[in-house]
Order: C-alpha cells, then structure tokens, then sequence
C-alpha cells in the first residue's frame, strides 16, 4: 500500500489539476478572473468526489465510495494510524524548549 502522505497529497493535487485544465481555452480575460474560476472548478470537483465518497459509504455502495475517491486521483481514503511514527519520536523525545510531548 502506498503511503498515506502520498496518497493524501495525490488527492488533494488532482482536482487542483483538474481546476487548471478546466480552464484552459475559457474566453477569461485577466489573470485574478482566471484564478477564481479554476479555484471555484477545483473547489467543486472536490466537493462532488467527496460528496460520492460519503454517500457511498452511508448507503455501503463501495463503488460509488471508489468513484468518488478515483475523482480525487487514489480510489481509497489515506488511512492513517493514530500512532504515527513521528508521533511516537516526538513522544520519546523532548521539544527543544525542554517540555515533554504527550
């Protein structure tokens, strides 16, 4: 399995390419006017991806849940554990300023 900081940061850039590509050849004059519209595509595409995420996962229709996941660029969510390895290294060790982590 891939791991979930790459699989995170996939997810997160395919719709921003997405946004970008969608606004290639609109007739958007001015670079600001450019910028909003590709933000708002991004902004929707990833609302529609995790929209069918959700759904599927309520109603248990694992397709949908891989189709909305596959739109964000990686068909499954990033499962991350709760005792990552830097959690753990920051647990064993101190801060700089001498305070324990918990």
């Amino acid at each position: 399995m891939a791991n979930n900081p790459l699989v995170s940061l996939v997810r997160t850039l395919v719709p921003v390419g997405v946004g970008l590509v969608a606004t290639l050849g609109l007739p958007i004059t001015g670079e600001e006017a450019a910028a909003l519209v590709a933000a708002a595509i991004t902004a929707a595409w990833y609302a529609a991806a995790r929209g069918l995420e959700v759904t599927g996962e309520r109603l248990g229709w694992r397709w949908l849940t891989l189709a909305g996941g596959a739109m964000l660029g990686w068909a499954r969510q990033p499962d991350y554990q709760p005792d990552s390895d830097l959690a753990a290294a920051l647990r064993r060790n101190r801060v700089h300023d001498g305070s324990e982590v918990r």
